[in-house]
């Protein structure tokens, strides 16, 4: 997946037979660098419904996976860190049940504690130490009514 970030599902495709894995759709929704309410909906809605493993199942989110992508990567993890928070400010908009509401809060508490929990790799610690002094994403544009990705085109990795 080319988004905000670069996301291998290369290996994954195989989990449902129809659609990525509610995983991957959670880290494509999260990843978002300027999340919207469509997007939090849509994290809010995976996050009632989904139930949270430490593996992978068709119908539940892999938090092992989920904490490793963001342990891999430092603007990722940046990305879904924030986004986390702020769909964990906006649960009370959406006019869940109290046990709906307690639900995605434990989960999302859940999916926090797994990526801040996870052991980070030697490439996301030295990132990190960079920081937001160097843009970590790519930016996404709007264009007549459409989201394009406006990636930095390197044509000695494209074409070489």
């Amino acid at each position: 997946m080319r988004m905000d970030h670069d996301i291998d599902v290369g290996g994954r495709l195989d989990i449902d037979e129809y659609a990525v894995s509610p995983a991957d759709a959670l880290i494509a929704k999260l990843q978002i660098g300027r999340i919207n309410q469509k997007d939090v909906h849509d994290v809010i809605a995976l996050l009632k419904d989904l139930p949270a493993h430490e593996v992978e199942e068709d119908v539940s989110l892999d938090v092992a996976y989920f904490a490793e992508a963001c342990a891999r990567d430092w603007g990722l993890y940046q990305d879904i860190r924030e986004n986390l928070d702020v769909v964990l400010e906006r649960v009370d908009d959406y006019g869940l049940s109290e046990e709906q509401r307690a639900r995605v809060q434990g989960r999302l508490a859940a999916l926090i504690a797994a990526i801040e929990e996870k052991a980070k790799s030697l490439r996301w610690l030295l990132r990190a130490t960079v920081g937001k002094r160097v843009a970590w994403r790519r930016e996404v544009e709007e264009t007549e009514g459409s989201t394009i990705i406006a990636p930095e085109w390197d044509w000695r990795r494209d074409l070489g």
